[in-house]
């Protein structure tokens, strides 16, 4: 992979993501849902980033390799809590984050057998 990804130009590998523009928190701070575009990611799933927009420092708050992930009702640190899932045959993983004033950390994971795939 590493020598495939240095034969790319910065056009490519740029195409190698998606992002969209998100507001977590307060609607003067600016994030960003990167998704990774194969041939980056899993077999299974993609990787998903969330990056904290700031002009000298950038910073990724959030890291998770699922098929999905979403905002949850609740909320930690003025942050909403993010519940991501990823299917590996006939078994769903499902992971609870929470944020601890820096970042989205891993609070509770478990795996459901027999689940269908959306």
């Amino acid at each position: 992979m590493q020598d495939q990804l240095r034969r790319l130009n910065r056009e490519q590998i740029a195409g190698l993501f998606r992002a969209i523009e998100i507001h977590l928190g307060d609607r003067k701070e600016l994030d960003y849902v990167v998704l990774s575009v194969q041939p980056l990611g899993g077999a299974d799933a993609p990787w998903f980033w969330i990056v904290r927009f700031n002009q000298t420092h950038p910073k990724v708050i959030f890291y998770t390799f699922a098929n999905g992930f979403e905002k949850l009702k609740s909320w930690s640190n003025g942050y909403p809590n993010l519940r991501s899932k990823a299917w590996a045959g006939s078994i769903q993983y499902t992971s609870i984050y929470h944020y601890n004033g820096r970042r989205y950390i891993l609070v509770h994971k478990y795996q459901k057998e027999n689940a269908p795939q959306p």
